[in-house]
């Protein structure tokens, strides 16, 4: 066997793998969506709540989905000029903005608890407040430092430190997100999987958890445009071999780690995309016989080195300044909560719900009564219980990964209420009459649409991954593009199966599949009617 046939059974191989990963890993989100009824507690501390999904709802659900995708079907057989094309589009994201502004103003929510530190953080560096020097959140968990930086940049060149302005940025960076997605998709689509645009508008614009969440201040979806546009600039790359597109690809994405660290998992999945483009450059550049030797080496050299720059960029920018920040604010890194802290709680049983975050596992850290090795050693006992009763961990992590997976509001309902908001905590309080009584207004009104937003999300959901699953099993040839996508949904579900758990952070693994979804929809009709006459006529 020559080389080339070596290097492409090598890209095959890895592809293979990935795919077969990603089809477990779906196929368990399906079921348990299937058998799981899951929603987080109108409590103030979250409370995941797991009951057994009914026969007649699993089949309703299933109706419902393949309804949706004959509607989807069928819209693609509508066809559209390209000028009228731009008018929808350009329109649909206008009113998704505008929706966005109106719910930010008419919620009116005041950041607590996470949010409120890295808030009252972006505050303090902005008016170079010396008690910066004292601050215990920033001591445990300095990954915080830069998101609170770029908050702070954002109140200094808006001269205010209304929280609005910061919620008026997340409403722009979804539509950002969205608008990088639209162009993911349409370059990973071809003739054999050609785009539904009206499947993937309908997905995007309706998967409500991101537009509700503009609220929500922690970097996670200013952070998230970046990193999809930096998705979009690598395939540029990797098509047209243009070095400005990696450079600008890494710049995006060392903006988007700055703003949210776990944006890693991206990162990651980024050079893997890129060592299978260099196995397939490799296989191609041996068919070209009249190409020098030493020409390939260099050249695949070169690749390699790109790889190497792309991870410096986009991680020692942030590292490098928090490093500083730790130094300059004399902030001990001793007292920093551990990876291994994250990875304890992700495999205890907590009172939020399984592998969730436990409130006395980070005050006995600032306290001082438990360290490392006890987290270590409570990680061998959870192993060893495991061992002894395999059942166990079968229990476990169903009930860890409906917990996140099968809860389709990711949370966006349960930060939205009022008690989450730091004017009406009870150590603040500081709420006037009219602003109670207009909480408790919206309130009711979040609350009554609760359960129609957690049902419509949960087939949208469904919905999502019954597309990319017929997509894997109908195309023989996955291309590199398509396959990146899958990475970075295989890279967070495999970091949260292990790290601590909270349904809001299954967004990004969400979408990051739309594009996938939007392009296999026609094909998964194709395969379901198929089924359907087959059943008929046997």
């Amino acid at each position: 066997m020559n080389n080339k046939g070596k290097n492409m059974k090598i890209n095959k191989y890895l592809k293979y793998i990935i795919e077969l990963i990603s089809l477990i890993i779906i196929v368990a989100i399906i079921m348990i969506n299937l058998a799981y009824n899951v929603r987080l507690e109108n409590v103030m501390s979250e409370n995941i709540i797991i009951n057994p999904n009914s026969i007649i709802m699993a089949i309703t659900l299933i109706i419902t989905i393949i309804a949706f995708y004959y509607i989807f079907y069928k819209s693609s057989i509508i066809k559209i000029n390209q000028k009228s094309k731009k008018v929808i589009l350009i329109s649909l994201f206008i009113i998704y903005f505008i929706m966005q502004i109106i719910w930010i103003n008419v919620r009116d929510a005041n950041p607590n608890y996470d949010q409120y530190y890295v808030y009252d953080t972006a505050i303090r560096i902005k008016e170079n407040n010396e008690n910066l020097l004292k601050d215990e959140y920033l001591q445990m968990y300095p990954q915080q430092i830069s998101t609170a930086t770029f908050y702070a940049l954002i109140f200094k060149i808006f001269n205010t430190t209304n929280v609005k302005i910061l919620q008026y940025i997340n409403a722009i960076a979804n539509v950002f997100t969205i608008l990088g997605l639209y162009l993911i998709a349409k370059k990973i689509a071809n003739k054999e999987n050609p785009l539904n645009t009206f499947a993937f508008l309908v997905m995007a614009f309706t998967f409500t958890a991101m537009p509700l969440l503009s609220t929500f201040i922690y970097g996670d979806f200013i952070s998230l445009p970046f990193a999809i546009f930096s998705i979009y600039y690598i395939m540029k790359y990797t098509e047209l071999n243009k070095i400005r597109y990696i450079v600008g690809s890494a710049i995006l994405m060392s903006i988007s780690y700055f703003l949210r660290m776990n944006i890693l998992i991206f990162i990651l999945a980024i050079c893997i995309y890129l060592i299978l483009d260099i196995i397939k450059f490799i296989s191609a550049k041996i068919k070209e016989k009249d190409v020098k030797r030493k020409n390939k080496i260099l050249e695949s050299i070169l690749k390699i080195v790109m790889i190497i720059a792309l991870l410096a960029i986009s991680i020692l920018p942030a590292n490098i300044y928090k490093t500083y920040m730790q130094n300059k604010l004399q902030l001990d890194k001793e007292k920093s909560f551990p990876v291994v802290g994250f990875l304890d709680i992700g495999i205890n049983r907590a009172t939020r719900g399984y592998g969730w975050y436990i409130d006395s596992f980070g005050d006995d850290w600032k306290e001082g009564t438990i360290n490392k090795e006890d987290f270590i050693n409570d990680i061998e006992l959870r192993i060893k219980e495991f061992i002894k009763y395999p059942t166990s961990i079968i229990e476990f992590y169903t009930k860890k990964v409906a917990s996140m997976w099968a809860e389709s509001t990711c949370g966006s309902i349960w930060y939205n209420l009022s008690f989450n908001f730091g004017n009406m905590s009870l150590n603040k309080g500081t709420a006037t009459e009219s602003q109670i009584q207009n909480y408790k207004e919206v309130d009711n009104q979040v609350l009554t649409l609760y359960n129609l937003n957690r049902n419509y999300e949960k087939i949208l959901i469904m919905f999502i991954f019954f597309a990319v699953l017929i997509f894997i099993l109908s195309n023989k040839e996955i291309t590199n593009n398509q396959i990146l996508l899958i990475i970075i949904f295989i890279g967070g579900f495999l970091f949260h199966f292990l790290w601590e758990a909270k349904s809001r952070y299954i967004i990004p693994y969400i979408i990051i599949l739309i594009p996938i979804a939007s392009i296999g929809i026609n094909k998964a009709v194709q395969k379901i009617v198929e089924f359907i006459k087959k059943e008929k006529n046997a």
